[in-house]
């Protein structure tokens, strides 16, 4: 647990550096932008029998953007670092577990009119369990107290794929994004209604 709690503040400490080393180019423009943004998501888990356990979360993340063209500002490249909180409930049991992602964003930026934006987003992220308690509800004599989850995740470093459709209203953002990722014979699919601003 100590280990995790250091890994967190050590990735948080790096991604607040970095947000406050923007500086201001000589056309006045800011190189780097810093956007915050939170969400909460529907989980589901589905393996290759087609038995599937869902879920809700929330997560919590702030990200690094900057163009990726000085011509063509609408490209940009963004990284990240995102507290995903994932609940299963397969009937038998409820899990509760928290996972550290690092995104790497890849948008476009389309025009709708002034001050307005289509952003449409794609990439990949590499994921860190970093804690969480299971509870069996249906064992014999009732109920058992909670335990730890790590042995629901087969993989405590992974990866995925994630895409993101949403508008930019200036510089506050409303949109939806679908994370998948695969881990011992199962897929799993987050999917989060997100709000954001952008310093």
């Amino acid at each position: 647990m100590a280990k995790n709690r250091f890994l967190l503040v050590i990735a948080l400490s790096v991604l607040t550096v970095c947000a406050a080393a923007q500086s201001e180019t000589t056309e006045g423009k800011k190189p780097f932008r810093f956007m915050v943004k939170g969400g909460v998501s529907a989980v589901c888990e589905e393996d290759f029998y087609y038995y599937s356990t869902y879920g809700i979360g929330a997560n919590v993340a702030g990200y690094v953007e900057m163009p990726m063209s000085k011509k063509n500002d609408r490209w940009k490249v963004s990284l990240g670092l995102k507290l995903n909180n994932k609940n299963l409930n397969a009937g038998n049991f409820d899990a509760n577990m928290l996972f550290l992602d690092v995104p790497l964003l890849f948008s476009y930026d389309f025009y709708v009119r002034e001050n307005t934006d289509l952003r449409l987003s794609f990439g990949l992220y590499y994921e860190r369990y970093m804690s969480g308690k299971v509870r069996l509800t249906e064992i014999a004599g009732g109920m058992r107290p909670s335990t730890d989850a790590s042995g629901l995740v087969y993989l405590k470093h992974n990866g995925g794929l994630t895409v993101g459709l949403g508008f930019m209203f200036k510089d506050f953002y409303f949109g939806a994004d679908m994370d998948v990722n695969y881990f011992y014979e199962d897929f799993m699919f987050v999917t989060s209604a997100s709000v954001g601003y952008r310093f």
